[in-house]
């Protein structure tokens, strides 16, 4: 059952980056287009910047998910397969309650940066940050579900 529920969220996070993405090249091409015609296009950087910061922290919760977020595992590798299983899990606990603390920490940030806009756009600045906590919420999200599937199987005797 989590395990569906983890999916159906990552399946959200693939939808919100590929509309972001999409957002993102129309608003550089359209940047581009119009670079050298009397048309000024002042807001498209800044757009592009926010936009770019969104995926690059989506990007990260999919990693999470994925299992193909950045790892040192040279030395787990030369380990038996029941350490590097235990090794994962506590990697994954880790993160996950590293993941907690970041999301709790950045959510102080955009309470502080909620009144304050953005120079060119006029957007509030708590809801440019506003991805900042959201994603450490899902990197925390998937490392408990990678933290529990083992035990879920072990206890249940199957894997969905």
């Amino acid at each position: 059952m989590i395990n569906r529920i983890d999916k159906a969220v990552f399946t959200l996070e693939k939808a919100a980056s590929m509309v972001l993405l999409m957002i993102l090249v129309g608003d550089v091409l359209f940047g581009i287009l119009f670079r050298f015609t009397n048309v000024t296009f002042t807001t498209g950087v800044e757009i592009a910047t926010f936009l770019l910061i969104w995926l690059g922290l989506l990007g990260a919760s999919m990693a999470t998910y994925k299992g193909s977020h950045f790892n040192v595992d040279f030395l787990v590798k030369i380990l038996g397969a029941r350490i590097q299983k235990n090794i994962v899990r506590i990697n994954n606990m880790i993160a996950c309650v590293i993941s907690v603390v970041l999301a709790i920490s950045s959510a102080k940030l955009v309470r502080i940066t909620w009144e304050q806009y953005t120079v060119m756009t006029d957007i509030r600045m708590g809801v440019v940050l506003l991805i900042i906590p959201v994603s450490f919420i899902l990197i925390a999200f998937h490392s408990l579900v990678k933290f529990m599937t083992p035990v879920i199987e072990e206890h249940v005797g199957f894997q969905e």
